[in-house]
């Protein structure tokens, strides 16, 4: 997928929500609920059930995914199985969206492709190496004695033949109707590891980000590459801004305040020393000046305010003593 647009990265948004959510007590049965949704499969040519080849149409093919009810063969009953693979996929969105690899101001297209070209072995390996346990009931061997039966398998999904554009209240598929399988999956870690190897199908991976909000830090899937796309939303990306203005603002009146400090305490020299020192009076004078206007400048952009006024009549003072100590200083 090259587009560029919300369509692209909405089937994903499950799992976005998923990884950035707080799961609590109270609300882990909506967040488990929240992990159903679309699936896309985008063709072009599309094969029906009597070997006929048709053309697709233009927008993707959806089909829905169930939300996955259980965990290692157990029915989740209680946050904590939610808990441990958010935080399984919280480390693996970490490995993807590591600052070291992308973030810098000097960033080059070919330490980019070798970075996303490392993302997608590692996950790539991950997914092929990694195995499903599943528990399950049994009898010992004088069929009386319950034992518990643990296995290990390969991740494997089923899937199911579904109708494209379903009809209302009929539900079989036809012979006419183009071939679609959705994926049937009741883990609750196959359904993570099969949405990241759609993202790595589909090319997104590059788009999966974290916000550089300290606040925030949330995963998103963004509409841009993510060593572009910084924030998670524009109210982020504004709350940043606004704080580094806020910042740079404090620094620059915190210079101004300085250099005025620095400007009293030349003036008063000046109407303390005696006529032999005058002069360089006068200049320590005149080079305090020239930096406390700087300072004042950058510290009142915009020349508004009651302070700007207060620091206005006071540089004009100012100059007015320094003036009339020029012409009292012989030749200067």
């Amino acid at each position: 997928m090259s587009d560029h647009n919300k369509q692209a990265t909405a089937p994903y948004e499950p799992l976005m929500e998923f990884v950035n959510a707080e799961i609590t007590q109270e609300n882990w049965r909506t967040v488990r609920a929240s992990l159903a949704g679309p699936v896309v499969t985008r063709r072009k040519i599309m094969i029906d059930l009597t070997g006929k080849e048709r053309e697709g149409t233009a927008a993707d093919l959806r089909s829905t995914v169930r939300a996955p009810s259980k965990l290692r063969g157990q029915l989740i009953l209680d946050p904590e199985p939610l808990r441990e693979v958010q935080d399984e996929l919280k480390k693996n969105f970490e490995r993807l969206t590591d600052p070291a690899g992308w973030v810098s101001k000097n960033y080059v297209v070919v330490s980019d492709y070798r970075s996303l070209v490392e993302d997608i072995r590692w996950l790539y390996d991950k997914i092929n190496r990694m195995t499903v346990e599943r528990e399950r009931q049994a009898f010992h061997s004088d069929g009386k004695t319950p034992v518990l039966v643990r296995q290990t398998a390969p991740m494997a999904i089923s899937m199911r033949l579904v109708p494209d554009s379903p009809r209302i209240g009929d539900y079989r598929v036809l012979l006419t109707d183009p071939v679609l399988f959705v994926p049937e999956i009741e883990d609750l870690r196959v359904w993570v590891y099969f949405r990241l190897g759609k993202l790595c199908e589909d090319g997104l991976l590059p788009r999966i980000g974290r916000c550089q909000n300290g606040k925030c830090r949330r995963f998103f899937l963004g509409k841009i590459s993510r060593k572009e796309h910084l924030y998670c939303s524009r109210r982020c990306a504004q709350r940043v801004t606004a704080a580094e203005r806020v910042k740079a603002s404090r620094a620059r009146r915190a210079t101004w305040t300085a250099a005025r400090e620095n400007l009293e305490r030349a003036v008063e020299n000046m109407k303390t020393l005696y006529k032999t020192t005058e002069k360089q009076a006068l200049a320590r004078g005149e080079e305090a000046i020239k930096k406390a206007e700087e300072a004042f400048q950058k510290a009142f952009p915009r020349k508004r305010g009651p302070k700007y006024k207060e620091g206005k009549v006071f540089l004009a003072r100012t100059r007015e003593q320094i003036k009339r100590l020029r012409k009292k200083v012989k030749g200067y």
